[in-house]
Formats: C-alpha cells, sequence, structure tokens
C-alpha cells in the first residue's frame, strides 16, 4: 500500500481548532513541507512511540540518519513542520512513519 497524502488543515480566529487526525499505518504519511504549518502528533497507546522523519540527503557519501522523536504513551505533541532540503522526499514532501499515532497538519 502507498503512503497517504496528509494536506494541511486552514485554521482561523473565526474557526475553532478541532483537526482531523490522521492514523500513521505501517506505510506511514507524506506531508507538504510548509514552514506556516505544525503537526499534532497524537499517541493514544498505553506505551511511547516513535514518530520517524525520514532523510532524503547524502553529502560525501554518508546518509543523514532518519530524525526519531518519542512520542510519550497517552500523550500529544505539537511539532513545527520539517521543512528543510534533508527531509524532503522525490514527491517533495516528508514522509513520516510511526505505526499507531496519529497526525494532524494545521496552518
Amino acid at each position: 500500500m502507498a503512503r497517504a497524502n496528509v494536506d494541511a488543515q486552514p485554521t482561523n480566529t473565526t474557526t475553532p481548532l478541532n483537526p482531523t487526525l490522521t492514523a500513521l499505518g505501517a506505510d506511514g504519511i507524506a506531508v507538504i513541507p510548509d514552514p506556516d504549518a505544525e503537526l499534532i502528533v497524537n499517541n493514544p497507546s498505553g506505551a511511547p512511540i516513535d514518530l520517524v522523519v525520514v532523510s532524503n540527503l547524502t553529502r560525501d557519501g554518508v546518509e543523514l540518519p532518519d530524525k526519531s522523536i518519542s512520542i510519550p504513551a497517552t500523550a500529544t505533541r505539537y511539532l513545527k513542520m520539517f521543512t528543510d532540503d534533508a527531509w524532503r522526499q522525490s514527491d517533495s514532501r516528508v514522509w513520516l512513519d510511526g505505526d499507531g499515532l496519529s497526525v494532524a497538519v494545521i496552518t
């Protein structure tokens, strides 16, 4: 199955913030690296789960490792979007993995 594309959900002062979370399955998701966007990452499970930002950068034959962020059990974290070219994949999106997590992108 292919990685799902998740688009940003606009927010403003006249609309209450009630974003729709998308579950990260085994194939992960792909998001547009908008510098004005934020990620809402929710872990509904009883154990920590790592959110993995997949790297796409090789310099002088050395690959930049993926970025792993631990999301504690039953916690929600708010993260700035990963906009650096190191995280952009061939489809110009940032790939996120973390089976068991749910994510929303808001602007």
